[in-house]
């Protein structure tokens, strides 16, 4: 008669006096759950914002990005890690046109919600003008901030897609006379390779 349900090996032995035991042995194995699996994460992200403000550069307007960052798992929801990243400036003018903008490298703390499938993200560190402008030189170093408060996460096989919709980050590469502090309001996309999905 079949039976619904395996049911776990059953391995006989007989002991000294001749009476038979029965040791079950369970072979069935528990997958990792996506908060506990292990191992170090490079990611490459994309963002675009079309929301920000520049304190006293009115000609600079929206800016696009990427970046590539590396993590590790420390402990079950925490991630650390650094990233550099690259901000792309467009411009305000007759004719239009983009700015190198700045390079940023920042040290990247991250806390995992619902078993890795939501992910809150901090980030800070120097940021660096790559251009020359009217008052600065290419160059000067200044500082960079971002608040990723919710980034959607889907985990597949090979790769961890992210999506955080709304960010907030702080582009400052010049802090001195006129200072170059631009606040983005930012789409993040993310792609994820690597353990700790």
């Amino acid at each position: 008669m079949g039976l619904g349900a395996a049911s776990p090996s059953l391995a006989r032995a007989s002991s000294d006096d001749g009476t038979e035991s029965d040791d079950r042995v369970d072979d069935s194995r528990d997958p990792i759950p996506p908060a506990t699996a292990r191992g170090p994460i490079v990611a490459f992200e994309a963002h675009l914002s079309l929301l920000s403000d520049v304190a006293d550069r009115s000609l600079l307007a929206s800016a696009f990005g990427y970046a590539l960052s590396a993590t590790a798992r420390v402990g079950d929801d925490w991630l650390v890690g650094a990233k550099v990243e690259h901000d792309v400036w467009s411009t305000f003018e007759l004719e239009g046109g983009l700015d190198l903008g700045a390079l940023s490298i920042a040290m990247v703390v991250a806390k995992l919600h619902l078993d890795g499938r939501v992910r809150t993200t901090l980030s800070a560190g120097p940021s660096v003008l790559l251009f020359d402008t009217g008052l600065d030189r290419r160059g000067n170093v200044g500082l960079y901030f971002e608040l990723r408060p919710v980034g959607i996460r889907w985990s597949r096989p090979r790769a961890t897609v992210v999506l955080d919709p709304l960010t907030f980050a702080v582009v400052a590469p010049v802090l001195t006379n006129i200072p170059l502090v631009q606040i983005q309001y930012r789409t993040v996309l993310q792609i994820e390779i690597g353990g700790g999905r």
